[in-house]
């Protein structure tokens, strides 16, 4: 599905974001070590005698806390070996945790953001679209449990404003034009002139009118 330097840009700075985001959201987690540090730690968990079989007797416990190890530790592989069936393991980890995750989990909206970014990087490689679909309604409801004061709630708005954006590369909805332009200008809003991430997500409202004229020709 990468059949372009611009589709593979995309997915390395998705990935990029996914990983900074991802550290911001767990920082006490070992995504945060050197590349080689992260394969060697799982590598001892697999080889550890036992390790193996314990870990399937934990999947079979209800905890929302392991299987959320789980999909951590699958997340930190994918980022380091970029291994397709790691990533779809991860999804599919990461939809457990959220079926386990109470409406009143003060850590819900990470967990959705968190894994729509996910559905978000498998979308640019296989070009899926309902993976687009499922990240798109994951970024929806991670953004709105947010309060304007959140600390994450620009990263969400930016993810979210992106899968529309995308959609819209892929489908010309107008509906997608439109949603991702309200989610820029609500991020415009909310941070003041002399933010250092302004210039950047001034590009990316400047990349959606691109995108709009690469469509329309306006």
């Amino acid at each position: 599905y990468l059949a372009s330097w611009q589709s593979q840009a995309i997915y390395i700075g998705r990935r990029r974001a996914l990983s900074e985001t991802f550290n911001t959201m767990y920082p006490h987690c070992d995504s945060g070590f050197p590349r080689l540090g992260t394969i060697a730690f799982n590598e001892a968990l697999l080889t550890t005698p036992n390790s193996v079989d314990r870990a399937l007797e934990l999947r079979g416990e209800t905890s929302g806390r392991i299987w959320l190890l789980f999909a951590l530790f699958d997340h930190n592989r994918f980022l380091c070996e970029g291994d397709m069936a790691v990533l779809d393991r991860t999804i599919s980890t990461s939809q457990k945790v959220l079926e386990l995750t109470p409406d009143e989990d003060e850590n819900l909206a990470k967990k959705l953001h968190w894994t729509g970014g996910n559905f978000l990087l498998r979308y640019d490689r296989t070009g899926n679209i309902d993976d687009i679909n499922h990240a798109i309604t994951m970024l929806c409801r991670a953004v709105t449990l947010q309060a304007d004061d959140s600390p994450h709630l620009l990263q969400a708005i930016r993810d979210y404003a992106g899968a529309h954006l995308s959609r819209f590369k892929r489908l010309g909805d107008a509906e997608d034009f439109e949603q991702a332009h309200f989610a820029h200008t609500k991020v415009l809003g909310l941070i003041p002139d002399e933010h250092p991430g302004k210039p950047g997500y001034l590009n990316n409202l400047g990349s959606l009118y691109m995108a709009r004229h690469d469509r329309t020709g306006d």
